[in-house]
């Protein structure tokens, strides 16, 4: 889908020394799949079908195999992908709450060189007058289905987020431009879609086959949807000279840990993320294993267009590890997650910017641990050894958790977030 026009001249602008020519710039496209589990996509090996489209995006393009969100909920993760900041210091650790006027953002760095940037999301915690995310944005088309209430289903389908895609680029949408695009049909309650239907074979019917084949169904019906757009910016030339990252805000659990759904939980299932990226210059096809965060998508958006990261952002510029294969040393990742917020509840925003975490983790290399300030309980896995989490490892005696707990207690107090201390050993 991505012809690689030009892709040797990108490559040596984006080498250290080289000269980058002054224009043109390559266009951005940032298209997010809410509640997206990267192993229930073809690309990453799943024995159903789900995601051909992706999938050729993916052979592309880099695929990131080990990709995680540091918490588990939609504005609050989508702020910390445009500032690569954590949510603490975001301020946006519930839906609901707004990103605070204090943080830069993506958007508002491209505008500043030169880029047209345009947003369509389909959920209600992505509107701009309650996350704050519109800020940099020239177009924020964020229209919903209904107003706000407690509604079973408040977001936009597949379908309409191509067309206003389209539409944006019927009317001409000026190059270069940033464009993010938020697909929510994968996100609670699920539905089967009348194109994509799956069954688990006969004697396999139980609750949690039920919610995974309505759950594929509605990732398929996203990627045919992303198929249609992505095939339309072939036909129109774009994709020759743009940067395609393909992502999600956080995962979901179907039924794992007898849990279905995400948001209080800090299990891989709900926290890993795919990341694909694909443009000129970058090499097609390419795996990588080692773990990258959230914090890392903007610097190297940033890094890959000739452009510094912005003041704040805390997280690393992939670039070198794509283009050179040079691995970076292993740097701790944290986790935090909050209760979850219902729209339309008068006060709620000034009630819940006093919350304090349900839980907090971390990660370093293999070894992953949590803390719920709500059973008050240790977790301790070996992802290598137990990717499904499935033993805890938890001994206070441990050497590998007393180090993991400790940078999580300091980090923890470095942040100073309200609540309960997480307690010693």
């Amino acid at each position: 889908m991505i012809k690689h026009l030009g892709a040797v001249l990108l490559l040596l602008a984006l080498l250290p020394g080289s000269a980058r020519p002054a224009e043109p710039r390559p266009n951005v496209i940032l298209i997010s799949v809410d509640a997206l589990r990267p192993d229930h996509m073809s690309c990453y090996g799943y024995h159903r079908a789900t995601t051909p489209h992706l999938d050729r995006l993916a052979e592309q393009g880099v695929n990131f195999l080990d990709a995680t969100s540091l918490i588990p909920l939609t504005n609050p993760s989508f702020s910390t992908l445009l500032t690569s900041r954590p949510p603490a210091l975001t301020g946006a650790t519930r839906n609901g709450l707004s990103l605070l006027s204090n943080n830069e953002t993506l958007p508002q760095i491209l505008r500043r060189h030169g880029y047209t940037t345009a947003a369509v999301v389909s959920e209600w915690p992505l509107h701009g007058s309650r996350s704050g995310l519109e800020t940099g944005f020239d177009i924020y088309d964020d229209r919903l289905m209904r107003s706000y209430d407690l509604g079973p289903k408040i977001e936009r389908d597949a379908r309409w987020v191509t067309r206003q895609a389209q539409a944006q680029f019927q009317a001409g949408l000026k190059e270069p431009f940033f464009l993010w695009l938020h697909y929510a049909d994968p996100h609670r309650p699920h539905h089967t879609q009348l194109d994509f239907s799956f069954h688990h074979p006969p004697g396999q019917d139980s609750k949690a086959a039920r919610v995974e084949d309505r759950y594929d169904s509605e990732v398929a019906h996203a990627d045919r949807w992303i198929g249609v757009l992505l095939d339309d910016l072939q036909a129109k030339g774009l994709l020759e000279h743009s940067l395609v990252i393909i992502l999600s805000d956080h995962g979901e659990s179907l039924g794992e840990h007898l849990f279905f759904g995400h948001g209080r939980r800090l299990y891989q299932n709900i926290l890993r993320i795919p990341l694909i990226l694909a443009g000129p210059g970058l090499p097609a096809g390419k795996q990588i294993q080692t773990p990258v965060q959230m914090l890392d998508i903007a610097p190297t958006i940033l890094a890959y267009l000739g452009l510094p990261a912005g003041a704040g952002m805390e997280g690393r510029d992939l670039l070198a590890m794509i283009q050179k294969d040079q691995a970076p040393a292993p740097v701790p990742m944290f986790f935090e997650t909050y209760g979850v917020a219902v729209p339309g509840i008068p006060g709620l925003k000034k009630h819940e910017a006093k919350s304090s975490p349900v839980a907090v983790g971390m990660r370093l290399g293999p070894f992953k641990i949590t803390y719920s300030f709500r059973h008050r309980t240790w977790e301790f896995y070996n992802l290598d050894q137990d990717p499904q989490e499935q033993h805890n490892l938890f001994d206070p005696n441990n050497p590998e958790f007393r180090v993991l707990a400790g940078e999580l207690r300091q980090w923890y107090q470095a942040r100073n977030l309200p609540g309960p201390a997480v307690p010693g050993l």
